[in-house]
């Protein structure tokens, strides 16, 4: 296991604030291979601007993008669907990369062992996305690989395990989502992280806590 990353280190105290309402005792852990370090920044930039841009019209094509006359639209058009990144980190001002990695994990932990008060280590190994903008993470597929490490309140090792997430499509043609699984628009399957960090998440979660049925991502279809 490599040592943390400093992105990692200011995240951790960052989204226990944003989290302060669900009182998990787990602490998620997150760091990186060196490739991925370096464009750490980079990526945060990007789905930073992405993530402001969705907020306001519901549209993945990024800040930079124009808007078009109908993405004004969306915001009622999918008014009623929960969106994934939203229900994980509510607050704009808190999003970053680790940030939604440990909260989709927190989450996660507090619904499978609400008394778990051990550490979570996720090391991500490697990370591509089909189309982001950043192209070091550009692939002819989007998966995420790494491993994941539960340490009981001693810190000795309980589980480790190695992840792979390859994902499946999986739609809902409902505008109005309130389930179980974070949603996404289509299009942000090869173009943001989100999907592929629950994708992530939830393999992980499931190998460690066998009994937790862990939610995946969903695409709401146009």
């Amino acid at each position: 296991m490599k040592n943390i990353s400093a992105h990692a280190k200011a995240a951790i105290g960052a989204v226990f604030i944003m989290a302060a309402a669900m009182p998990v005792q787990a602490d998620v852990k997150v760091s990186y291979s060196d490739t991925l370090e370096k464009y750490h920044s980079a990526l945060d930039r990007v789905e930073l601007g992405r993530e402001e841009t969705f907020r306001k019209f519901r549209t993945d094509r990024g800040r930079g993008a124009s808007i078009r006359p109908r993405d004004y639209i969306n915001k009622s058009r999918f008014s009623g669907t929960e969106w994934g990144n939203e229900r994980a980190i509510p607050e704009i001002e808190n999003f970053s990369v680790d940030n939604l990695i440990v909260a989709m994990f927190e989450r996660g932990i507090h619904a499978a062992k609400p008394d778990f008060d051990g550490d979570i280590l996720v090391h991500v190994d490697h990370l591509r996305v089909r189309n982001h903008s950043v192209s070091i993470l550009s692939s002819f597929n989007t998966f995420m690989e790494g491993t994941v490490t539960l340490l009981d309140a001693d810190g000795k090792v309980v589980a480790k395990e190695k992840v792979k997430a390859y994902p499946t499509r999986n739609f809902t043609v409902s505008r109005s989502y309130k389930g179980s699984e974070y949603a996404y628009r289509t299009g942000s399957l090869n173009t943001r992280v989100g999907p592929i960090f629950a994708n992530f998440s939830e393999a992980a979660l499931e190998k460690l806590f066998p009994e937790y049925d862990a939610p995946g991502f969903i695409l709401v279809e146009d």
